[in-house]
């Protein structure tokens, strides 16, 4: 485990922000390209993304974990003032900034956390396997996923897993046709992990889009 430093901050804007984070996201990597942001906001799918955009509440807001993200992100926030996307324009009227250090990686006890919003769990190869299996056999399967999403989170930040990190799932499946950008599908719900998650990370796919924000529940 380590103590990660970390910058999470909610823009309020004079109007909710409707668009996907994707939007966002690119206006800010085409405003600010020239500068070290531009590559942290690069889609990379090696890497586990330091810098995060999301919405929450219709509010903009973007985290950034690890000394350089946080550094890139207080360099430009200053000038961060109004998006200009598709024609719309939010004028930002505050900036409320969170500035901490918070634990990430394996922990001898469970942790509870839930998904703000869907995680897309399945790719098109598991999503043909979930279909035929029965509901405890679903549920390993799941809990496998979540695991591996977050010992692919701890490789990313050379943290050891140790013995392994252990999962049990309390999700219910949402169809793809409740989910347009997801062909699988996705889930909702809550589940315990011997894992420490710093608040409104992403975990799963299509993260760049929004999916799988998880915000830590009372233990």
């Amino acid at each position: 485990m380590i103590n990660i430093p970390t910058l999470f901050i909610r823009l309020k804007t004079d109007q909710k922000y409707d668009l996907s984070p994707h939007l966002l996201r690119e206006y800010l990597r085409r405003t600010f390209g020239g500068l070290d942001i531009g590559n942290l906001l690069e889609d990379r799918h090696e890497h586990y993304p330091r810098l995060q955009v999301k919405v929450l509440g219709g509010y903009p807001c973007i985290q950034a974990l690890g000394e350089t993200a946080r550094s890139a992100l207080w360099k430009i926030l200053p000038d961060i003032n109004e998006f200009d996307i598709r024609g719309g324009c939010w004028q930002i009227l505050e900036k409320d900034t969170d500035e901490s250090h918070e634990k990430l990686g394996p922990d001898d006890h469970f942790h509870s956390y839930e998904f703000v919003t869907p995680w897309i769990g399945l790719n098109e190869q598991n999503y043909l396997e979930f279909q035929y299996l029965r509901d405890v056999e679903r549920d390993m399967l799941l809990n496998r996923l979540l695991s591996r999403n977050l010992e692919f989170i701890s490789r990313d930040f050379d943290i050891e897993t140790g013995s392994g990190i252990r999962v049990e799932n309390n999700l219910h499946f949402l169809e793809p046709e409740s989910i347009q950008a997801s062909s699988t599908g996705g889930f909702q719900g809550n589940f315990i992990a011997s894992f420490q998650i710093p608040n409104w990370l992403f975990i799963g796919q299509m993260t760049h889009r929004g999916f799988g924000i998880v915000r830590r529940m009372a233990d």
